[in-house]
């Protein structure tokens, strides 16, 4: 399942979503649009608002998934163009390597600001942070690789 959560707001248009928090938990292959709008009009029923596909699948190879994010298909008047985003992918085991389109990103502390990603061995939770911003028009895909020891 993947579960898109927002940043702690009192109302819903306080400020922009972003970071977009990505809770991941894999299993099945799953999928989910991502709707919004500007949250204080109804410019929605005039066709104001966008939808973002993510999705998550298993490959094929053992310990290796995908997520992938956008490209945002429709507009709405205050849309960001582009925003950064934190993954959380629980339940699997520690990654040997996650790449961002075929980048290699670094393996930080969970402390550490900027990009890259953490490994939580108590909840077995990956972090991956990608603390500049990404377009929105962009199709954004992050193949997480986990080294699995039998």
């Amino acid at each position: 399942a993947i579960l898109p959560l927002a940043p702690q707001m009192d109302y819903s248009d306080q400020r922009a979503v972003d970071p977009l928090t990505l809770e991941v938990f894999p299993g099945k292959p799953s999928s989910f649009r991502l709707y919004e709008d500007n949250g204080d009009s109804l410019d929605y029923r005039k066709g104001g608002y966008s939808w973002t596909p993510l999705t998550y699948e298993a490959s094929q190879q053992p310990g290796q998934h995908t997520i992938t994010i956008g490209p945002t298909e429709g507009h709405y008047q205050g849309q960001p163009e582009s925003r950064r985003y934190k993954i959380r992918v629980h339940g699997l085991l520690k990654p040997a390597a996650v790449l961002m389109s075929n980048q290699t990103l670094p393996e930080k502390q969970a402390s550490d600001s900027g990009e890259g990603w953490s490994w939580n061995d108590q909840d077995r939770v990956t972090t991956i942070d990608l603390p500049t911003s990404v377009s929105i028009q962009n199709r954004l895909a992050l193949p997480e690789r986990w080294l699995i020891r039998n």
